[in-house]
């Protein structure tokens, strides 16, 4: 491949893995408008959608012709520091949320709230419509605020903090023979978005299960190929399907729940975040398009380096002939 073919396909990547970003941001912002704050139509000419993905689109070209000169595989790395950031801030959501609602419930269960909080305040906490958005939304924007001061990746303790929450139904039950149903709540919660935060890093990490016949035998730059037409042809497809059809009206498996603020059966002695495990779907379809679209910039930018080296090897054979 010519010097110039290298360089269209290279920038044509780089738009692509830009625009699927911003588009993905633009449409859950949109959607936000839309169903949450009852502006429109999704995709039905309002001016301020219009003006949505028109924005996107300005920002993704803009960021592309910016980085012109930036590795690929340098952009990908930006690409999964955003990723990085999420997943944080949502692993920091809900824990704070797990903690702080199973403790309400706790408080209520035993007739501590009215004491502690006062007769109309702990009633107001029996309201999934005054718990998710004056109790849990709040913890929600703290935990993204933490996830600006802290480092790593934070759903990893969720490993050990859904062994503990098992651990304190285990203890709880065999030696004081008490149990209440917002303790598997609580670890149902947490092992949820254990395994959906952590989709796209085992993505970045090629921890996933992968059926292996014939790629570990192809060469760096066939590997990088599968790599990058899996993503576009398969990954980006199932990522974005996941988003759309979930979010596509009111009535939809991710939007349905957040906006009725839905909760399990046991309003009494339940945790009240069942709405939020909805909200978990929208996390697993935003990030993996991010990570694909990191795969995709760093197949290529692998393919250009096997590429090169190939060419390098037969410059140094020609030489020597």
């Amino acid at each position: 491949m010519t010097t110039r073919a290298v360089a269209w396909r290279t920038q044509g990547v780089r738009v692509f893995a830009w625009v699927s970003l911003c588009l993905a941001f633009a449409y859950v912002f949109n959607n936000f408008l839309i169903h949450f704050a009852g502006t429109g139509t999704l995709f039905s000419g309002h001016l301020l959608a219009i003006a949505i993905y028109v924005l996107a689109l300005c920002v993704a070209l803009g960021a592309s012709l910016r980085a012109r000169t930036t590795p690929l595989g340098a952009t990908a790395v930006q690409f999964s520091a955003i990723n990085t950031y999420l997943v944080r801030g949502a692993f920091w959501a809900v824990f704070l949320v797990g903690l702080v609602d199973a403790s309400i419930s706790f408080l209520r269960i035993e007739g501590f709230a009215p004491g502690l909080f006062g007769e109309d305040l702990a009633r107001n906490f029996g309201k999934q419509n005054f718990r998710g958005p004056f109790v849990h939304m709040p913890l929600v924007a703290l935990g993204f605020v933490l996830a600006l001061f802290t480092r790593g990746l934070g759903f990893i303790w969720l490993t050990l903090l859904v062994v503990f929450a098992q651990l304190t139904i285990v203890l709880t039950v065999n030696v004081f023979s008490y149990e209440q149903s917002f303790q598997a709540d609580l670890v149902r919660f947490w092992y949820a978005a254990l395994f959906l935060f952590a989709t796209a890093h085992t993505l970045l990490a090629g921890g996933h299960v992968r059926v292996d016949v014939i790629f570990a035998s192809l060469s760096t730059p066939k590997k990088c190929l599968v790599n990058f037409w899996g993503s576009l042809l398969l990954g980006m497809p199932l990522a974005w399907t996941t988003l759309v059809i979930g979010t596509w009206d009111q009535s939809r498996i991710i939007n349905a729940p957040i906006l009725n603020f839905e909760i399990g059966q046991q309003s009494l002695g339940g945790l009240y975040i069942k709405y939020l495990m909805a909200g978990f779907l929208l996390v697993l379809a935003v990030t993996l398009i991010i990570q694909f679209a990191a795969l995709m910039l760093s197949s290529t930018a692998g393919e250009n380096t096997a590429e090169a080296w190939e060419g390098q090897k037969e410059e140094q054979k020609e030489g020597q002939t």
